[in-house]
């Protein structure tokens, strides 16, 4: 069953952006704008870690695949969902750093886990380093628990190859 259509979101002024420190590559990320994404890297490198004020970097907004949940325009799901595993992927050569933590202690892998978002948890192991897999956040939750508890089985077996802990 697709989720239910969501209204257009109201734009943004340069006001809100500059509040929240959304820069031009996480803006990208957020709306799953594939080409202003690999602008973004071509003219700002160095800079695919930053956060916005929540602690949340291009990856993690990549990850949380927004528009793909609620497609507008007439896109669909999937394709928006391909698009997204596609930012992901070019963040990560671009050297996106899979490890950092929010302000609640969740990496990008828990985001991908809450999410149920498979495809993305793949590449994102692919780059993980070893100590961040078992990560816990603030609350004490692995991604593997994450997973788990939210139901996303695909996610879990690809943690669980990947020797994720089944003790955190």
């Amino acid at each position: 069953m697709t989720p239910p259509p969501r209204p257009p979101l109201a734009p943004r002024s340069n006001a809100a952006a500059s509040a929240r420190r959304e820069t031009a590559l996480i803006a990208a990320c957020r709306k799953g704008d594939e080409p202003a994404v690999a602008h973004a890297l071509s003219v700002l490198p160095g800079g695919v870690d930053v956060v916005d004020c929540d602690g949340l970097s291009a990856l993690v907004h990549a990850v949380l695949c927004l528009n793909a949940r609620y497609p507008q325009n007439g896109s669909s799901t999937e394709a928006c969902g391909a698009s997204y595993e596609r930012i992901v992927r070019l963040l990560l050569q671009h050297g996106a750093r899979v490890d950092l933590v929010d302000r609640h202690g969740s990496n990008a892998l828990h985001h991908a886990s809450f999410m149920g978002h498979t495809k993305i948890a793949a590449a994102l192991l692919e780059r993980v380093p070893s100590n961040a897999i078992d990560t816990e956040r603030a609350n004490g939750e692995s991604a593997l628990s994450v997973a788990a508890f939210r139901g996303h089985v695909g996610v879990a077996q690809l943690l669980l190859k990947a020797r994720a802990s089944v003790n955190k």
